[in-house]
């Protein structure tokens, strides 16, 4: 048994003497190799030194070099600028053989332009400051000429449009003035003169720009004058002139500011002087024919046709405002609609005056009831059942609403309407002033209809409430005289508080009956002279009176039921 046992355990050792050398042989290996990898690592740090060495000499040979090749290009960049500058100066020498439309004389000018940047950085150098000054020099002097051959383009462009005749506007948008076989190549010269934005090239520029401008100007102004001219001997009618006057100007508006943007490749604020000052003719026209026209239905449609977008400018409101010519056209526009407004408004006073305040009746006009027998069924109501100047109070009001900002027509409005009350009430007197009732309701009549027309003018609150106050205080005159007809005994009794009144209740209910007939006629009379709607208005302020009558007379006489029987008794009145 021991001896199986030794035997193993010589066995295992046996086993870790063979691993032990293994091991030893793999930690020989293991030095080999490490011993090796030192020695490529001092192989490869020595190449490192090396290679940075000959890194850093590369650097420098390249870094020579470059300075090198910029020296060459600036030598080289310094030449091709003395060859422009020779070139142009060739150029120059004889301005009437420069092609300004050739790429070449581009390219040279392009050039001269670099070069004065490339000396400008290098005036603090004495002789590049003397070669920067001579090409600003030769620079100016081809902008120069540059500018004449432009001014002489424009010129040619406008040769034909000298003597262009009146046309119509479809006519005036083809027309020579808007198409021109140099146009397309004019846009190549402005470009030259927008390839540099200093302020030399600018300059030049601008005085190109007011060239065309002056031109444009000189030839618009009289053609604008000749067509309102024309306009007018066509129709003298000032809203007609004022209507194809307008659609006119805005087409020139839009035309003019379309054609500078496509030559010039911007706007420019002296267009829109120049603009301006045609509207202006246009408006100095249109006002002079508005201020020696009287009739209120023409100047009234004139500003109608100012204020319509649709009329005017035949655009979607959309598209119209994002049109440059827009917001100036309509600015200009604006002006002339405060100029027509002040006469407008001059000649509403006028008719106010005349026509309403001061207004001579004629016999025809105050010949009531007769005037309801002899009119005509074919006659506008209005027209045939009221005194004239109401009828022109309402006809001036309904023609103003429209053309007249809300201030200025309430002005109006308010004076109208209270010259036309005052009117009436005169007026009334002067109806039928043998009768009792006649020109009290001639007065309510005009009145009531006068109330309901303005009513849709919110800006006249004022003088509606006169207009209100006027038929309420007619009314209750109107009911008090039927009372004193229907019971003068009660009336009377309303004098006489705190005396002795015996019978009198009596007395009061048999007046009543007796006079029932005669107020029966006088509520014919309403039908006469009252529309349903205003007879009905008068009849319940009438009812509501005697209600408040029969109220007082049964506190005086004491006794409570005899407002029930007057009440009773009166109630006969409205039955048929």
């Amino acid at each position: 048994m021991n001896y199986k046992r030794k035997r193993q355990v010589m066995e295992v050792i046996k086993q870790l003497q063979q691993q032990l050398d293994t091991l030893s042989l793999i930690e020989k290996s293991l030095s080999e190799q490490s011993q090796r990898t030192n020695e490529v690592d001092e192989l490869v740090t020595g190449i490192d030194e090396k290679s940075s060495d000959l890194f850093g000499k590369c650097n420098v040979i390249l870094k020579k070099k470059k300075e090198q090749q910029n020296t060459l290009e600036a030598i080289n960049k310094e030449i091709r600028y003395y060859d422009a500058f020779d070139e142009l100066a060739r150029a120059i020498s004889n301005p009437k053989s420069i092609d300004f439309y050739s790429a070449q004389f581009k390219n040279v000018y392009l050039e001269i332009s670099d070069c004065i940047d490339y000396f400008q950085m290098k005036k603090t150098d004495s002789v590049c400051y003397n070669y920067f000054l001579r090409y600003q020099q030769l620079k100016s002097k081809a902008l120069n000429y540059l500018s004449v051959f432009v001014k002489k383009q424009i010129d040619v462009m406008h040769q034909s449009c000298k003597t262009l005749p009146v046309l119509p506007l479809s006519q005036f948008t083809t027309s020579t003035l808007y198409e021109s076989q140099v146009s397309a190549n004019f846009s190549t010269l402005i470009d030259i003169l927008k390839l540099k934005n200093g302020i030399l090239e600018s300059s030049y520029l601008d005085e190109c720009v007011k060239h065309y401008i002056a031109i444009r100007k000189a030839l618009l102004l009289p053609y604008v004058s000749k067509l309102l001219t024309t306009l007018e001997q066509i129709n003298p009618n000032a809203s007609v002139v004022t209507r194809e006057g307008g659609i006119y100007l805005f087409t020139i508006f839009y035309k003019e500011g379309k054609l500078f943007r496509s030559l010039f490749s911007q706007d420019s604020q002296a267009l829109k002087v120049v603009l301006g000052e045609v509207f202006e003719v246009y408006s100095t026209y249109v006002s002079t024919l508005c201020y020696s026209c009287h009739d209120l239905g023409v100047l009234c449609t004139a500003l109608t046709y100012l204020r319509d977008e649709q009329i005017l400018y035949r655009l979607p409101h959309s598209k119209l405002v994002a049109l440059p010519e827009y917001a100036p056209f309509q600015a200009c526009v604006e002006t002339l609609i405060s100029l027509i407004s002040e006469r407008l408004l001059h000649v509403s006073l006028l008719l106010v005056n005349t026509l309403i305040a001061n207004y001579s009746p004629q016999t025809s006009d105050l010949d009531y009831p007769n005037i309801f027998k002899t009119s005509s069924i074919s006659d506008l109501p209005f027209r045939l059942v009221l005194y004239p100047p109401t009828a022109n109070t309402l006809t001036l009001l309904s023609n103003l609403h429209f053309a007249l900002d809300p201030k200025p027509f309430s002005e109006v409005a308010s004076t109208a309407v209270i010259s036309c009350v005052d009117a009436v009430l005169r007026a009334s007197k002067m109806v039928c002033p043998d009768k009792q009732f006649d020109g009290k309701l001639f007065a309510i009549r005009n009145l009531c209809i006068l109330r309901d027309q303005i009513v849709p003018f919110t800006c006249v609150d004022d003088s509606l409430r006169k207009v209100e106050s006027a038929i309420q205080e007619l009314s209750g005159e109107v009911c008090n005289e039927i009372l004193k007809i229907l019971c003068p005994t009660g009336v009377e009794s309303l004098r006489k508080i705190g005396e002795k009144l015996d019978g009198v209740d009596s007395q009061i209910l048999q007046e009543v009956n007796t006079s029932i007939p005669r107020v029966k006629d006088i509520l014919l009379l309403f039908n006469v002279y009252l529309h349903q709607v205003h007879q009905k208005e008068l009849i319940e302020i009438f009812k509501a009176r005697i209600l408040y009558f029969s109220h007082k007379l049964a506190v005086i006489l004491r006794k409570e039921e005899f407002e029930k029987q007057f009440v009773e008794g009166v109630s006969v009145v409205f039955t048929e």
